[in-house]
């Protein structure tokens, strides 16, 4: 019997699905279901959530909020923290034996699926204007994009151990791919903060912002072929 694969999804901060022109900053929203649902509807699917309540979101450091593709119910967590979030999602990922691991996410919930798929070993990791230092020190030197977001982080977490996806080791060789948009200056800076981890890719999106790229890899069909690619084995965009 082929073993099953699994895709967990983790949304970015403003709850923008990629189906959806554009979204606000409220309350994050369980984003790429409609997507991989339609384009991978026999691999298993997971999406997760920022469940801070804040609009915006907390990156991730408070807890989270997962539905499953099957009946799309929420799970009954109580999660509140990077290791209750690790602790939950040992266990989906566990759940089965899966031939292949993928975590995919945009904005926040790319930081996420880069820094929970290092800490699990995951086997790809694909971010789209991906945070990867929200450190204090390294972003109130730059052109910060959603300053009240990281900066209501900071007032309740000053800093964290996380904060820094540099200093995680990527033991397991996890593929990591990172796309970011041209006309973000500050996401080219992040996505380049991790150029020298091992087995990283990182891709410009023309004439994309922010939010952007996610979308033009949706609707030109890289996103799809990303995704399949890495179902299978790892192959490196041109």
């Amino acid at each position: 019997m082929e073993r099953p694969r699994l895709i967990v999804a983790f949304a970015g901060g403003g709850g923008a699905d990629p189906s959806r022109a554009s979204g606000g900053f409220g309350m994050p929203v369980y984003e790429f279901r409609r997507f991989l649902s339609t384009n991978f509807p026999d691999v298993c699917k997971v999406f997760v959530r920022d469940n801070s309540g804040v609009p915006g979101g907390r990156f991730y450091f408070s807890g989270l909020d997962i539905s499953e593709d099957s009946q799309t119910q929420q799970r009954d967590t109580t999660t509140s923290s990077v290791e209750t979030n690790l602790a939950t999602l040992k266990e989906v990922i566990g759940e089965a034996d899966y031939s292949r691991v993928i975590f995919i996410g945009n904005s926040s919930g790319a930081f996420a699926a880069v820094l929970y798929g290092l800490l699990l070993g995951v086997d790809s990791i694909m971010g789209f204007g991906t945070f990867t230092n929200i450190t204090q020190d390294c972003l109130v030197r730059q052109e910060m994009q959603f300053s009240h977001v990281i900066r209501k982080l900071w007032a309740e977490l000053p800093a964290h151990k996380y904060y820094d996806l540099r200093s995680l080791s990527n033991n397991s060789g996890a593929e990591i791919q990172l796309v970011y948009g041209s006309l973000a200056p500050l996401d080219k800076v992040q996505a380049h903060y991790l150029a020298d981890t091992e087995n990283v890719s990182i891709t410009c999106c023309a004439d994309a912002g922010h939010a952007g790229c996610i979308r033009v890899y949706r609707d030109n069909g890289k996103l799809k072929t990303m995704i399949e690619e890495s179902l299978v084995a790892y192959k490196l965009l041109s």
